[in-house]
């Protein structure tokens, strides 16, 4: 059996601590400074995913 761990974290902008990435977000919160962290898709990105993504956030689905 094999397995295998992929960690991404991306830099927070206010204070360059590394802000892990639990999933495909489109908004991240950094626990060092408290700041959120907007995200941006590179490349094509489906406007339905986004939409997706957007509306789960506004039911107070967890995205994060």
């Amino acid at each position: 059996m094999l397995a295998a761990a992929l960690e991404i974290s991306v830099q927070c902008p206010k204070c360059d601590a590394p802000v892990p990435l639990s999933g495909p977000l489109l908004r991240v919160h950094c626990d060092k400074c408290q700041a959120d962290v907007e995200l941006k898709p590179l490349g094509r990105t489906s406007p339905d995913i986004v939409k997706m993504y957007e509306r789960a956030e506004s039911q107070g689905q967890p995205t994060e």
